[in-house]
């Protein structure tokens, strides 16, 4: 009996599927390696262009009221009644703006406070790096509002308005946030740049500018203009479209790959 081959064994038909099996391996290899390249190009273009980035400019909210600043040290004010009396009008507000040049991260500091022990405001960062807002209220507790995370030394900007109706907004450092609180109660009777909350600004540099009066809406509509501004001169942030599209490349090709040597191992 002669030797026969496997077509002979197993029908004409074998050495088709055979075949057919494997060109779309070799055709899978192929699309794979040109997806790839795709997805290596588009993040590395995009990280080039995140890259070049040139730093965004601090633009602060024009200047207002007294202007005071700390130079790395603490600057006592002392008593002003006169700011906090703002807020018992009913469109009464208190704004404070501009601008703090961290030098250290990673401890508590505290920026500016109207007083002593929470019983007014203060601006100041914790440990983990978060800037706070805390505002005494009536029932002896403290508001605290959440600015952002800070992780790492620079300046930055802010500007805070906090309404007579117990409406507290913070705007800058790429942030406008609104908060409503109830029952406001804060004094002023030791205001202090450099220093809130009992811990002092450890070499900070704190330019604030304080105000107060009776049109609330007024300088809620200023801070509208400044918030356009800001976003106005934001860098841009096109250089995301390739690095998010070259990422998703990659992650679908490789997805797609495991499935078919999955379904090819059956």
């Amino acid at each position: 009996m002669g030797s026969s081959s496997y077509k002979d064994i197993f029908g004409p038909t074998t050495e088709f599927l055979i075949m057919n099996i494997s060109i779309p391996s070799a055709r899978l290899n192929r699309f794979s390696f040109v997806v790839y390249t795709l997805a290596i190009i588009l993040i590395a273009y995009g990280l080039i262009s995140w890259n070049r980035l040139p730093e965004p400019s601090l633009i602060l909210f024009p200047s207002h009221g007294e202007v005071f600043e700390n130079d790395k040290q603490i600057v006592n004010v002392g008593e002003r009644p006169d700011l906090c009396d703002a807020l018992n009008e009913p469109a009464g507000y208190l704004l404070i703006s501009g601008s703090i040049n961290l030098t250290k991260i990673g401890l508590d500091q505290g920026f500016f406070q109207t007083a002593d022990e929470e019983n007014g405001i203060y601006l100041d960062i914790d440990g983990g790096g978060q800037v706070r807002l805390g505002i005494h209220l009536q029932d002896g507790s403290t508001g605290q509002v959440f600015f952002r995370h800070k992780y790492r030394t620079g300046l930055f900007n802010y500007a805070i308005l906090i309404g007579a109706d117990g409406s507290i907004r913070i705007v800058g450092d790429q942030n406008d946030i609104q908060v409503q609180l109830k029952d406001i109660e804060p004094t002023c009777s030791n205001v202090r740049i450099g220093a809130g909350n009992e811990t002092e600004s450890l070499g900070a540099h704190v330019i604030a500018n304080i105000s107060a009066g009776d049109n609330l809406e007024v300088l809620n509509a200023e801070l509208d203009s400044y918030v356009s501004i800001l976003t106005n001169s934001q860098n841009s942030s096109t250089y995301k479209w390739p690095l998010y599209f070259g990422i998703t490349l990659l992650l679908s090709t490789s997805t797609i790959r495991k499935l078919f040597r999955g379904a090819k191992s059956k």
